[in-house]
């Protein structure tokens, strides 16, 4: 089901291997209703995507209630990892939709500017996903420690914009 072998960084900034059977074990607690919420899934879903297995992720997404996944204040972490997770599989113009569902909502709610810059990485757009990262910044979003370890970054990470704003956020370089 999942490739044989994904690295992922943990919360020190180590890179990771994750044997494939952790996270077999893991999507099929949570297939069996195991009530772990919703969140919980979408971030195993963007683990099992980063091995590779897009359709799959995929399909597990569309398990989720649509109203658990529609672009909304409430459900940020969870639609955006699904426009991440478009992102990567070359569904740009779903990814699209979600990130500017999500800039529209930011007119009249707070939206965390960290996560939805993640989707812009996915897609390769350094420019905005850097725009971005610099408004969460400035609104002191609560998800910008992870900068230093989310795997989302990591075709950013050789960026001179990076490393500037890891220093300037006193995260380790």
């Amino acid at each position: 089901m999942f490739a044989a072998r994904a690295s992922i960084r943990d919360t020190a900034g180590r890179t990771v291997r994750v044997r494939p059977d952790h996270l077999e074990f893991v999507y099929h607690s949570l297939r069996k209703g195991s009530g772990i919420p919703w969140p919980l899934l979408a971030k195993v879903l963007v683990l099992s995507e980063i091995t590779g297995c897009h359709a799959q992720a995929l399909a597990e997404y569309d398990k989720i209630p649509d109203e658990e996944k529609a672009v909304a204040a409430e459900n940020q972490f969870v639609a955006t990892g699904l426009g991440w997770v478009y992102a990567r599989s070359g569904k740009r113009a779903n990814a699209l939709k979600i990130a500017q569902g999500f800039i529209e909502l930011s007119s009249h709610a707070y939206v965390d500017f960290y996560p939805l810059a993640g989707i812009y990485a996915g897609l390769d757009d350094k420019d905005e996903a850097f725009r971005l990262l610099e408004k969460g910044y400035e609104q002191h979003s609560a998800t910008m420690p992870y900068l230093g370890v989310d795997f989302f970054w990591d075709g950013v990470r050789s960026d001179p914009r990076y490393a500037d704003l890891l220093r300037r956020m006193g995260l380790p370089q």
